[in-house]
């Protein structure tokens, strides 16, 4: 009895956990050995099919808690339906001007979630891409152990 208590529980609460996930979008890229070359860009594909709601983008960035940085350049390229829409320098701040770094820390990896594109609209359905190049006066950037993006619609 105890046995299928537990498994309707562990059913029960997976569920529960995905009802409360409502991003639209949802993939991590790992760095090889933690070593992001301007060379190997991560490019982000994913399909727009409701332009109706807004979106809030956030990129999660898993550095190395010895990180000597307080941010990372990059070159950030916004694909639409329709070829390339944006392309601008952005910075990914991962620590205050203080030297404190901003996410949630353990003894070796640090973890930042940053809001990326916030109350965004899609114009057109079809598929869309981020591609985001390292552009840092480094090269390689050595302690990002991967890149995330994710997509949520905004509730209205």
């Amino acid at each position: 009895m105890n046995t299928l208590f537990n498994f309707f529980l562990a059913v029960f609460l997976a569920l529960a956990l995905n009802a409360c996930n409502s991003s639209i979008y949802d993939k991590t890229y790992a760095i090889e050995d933690a070593s992001w070359s301007s060379q190997n860009p991560v490019t982000f594909d994913f399909e727009i099919l409701d332009t109706l709601p807004q979106y809030n983008l956030f990129l999660e960035v898993i550095h190395q808690s010895n990180f000597n940085y307080q941010n990372v350049y990059c070159l950030v390229e916004s694909y639409s339906p329709e070829g390339l829409a944006q392309r601008q320098i952005n910075p990914l701040e991962l620590a205050s001007r203080k030297g404190e770094w901003m996410g949630q820390c353990t003894d070796e990896i640090c973890t930042r979630k940053i809001p990326f594109m916030t109350r965004s609209k899609f114009d057109l359905p079809g598929k869309y891409s981020v591609k985001i190049t390292q552009h840092s006066r480094l090269d390689p950037i050595r302690g990002i152990k991967s890149l995330r993006l994710i997509i949520e619609p905004i509730q209205s």
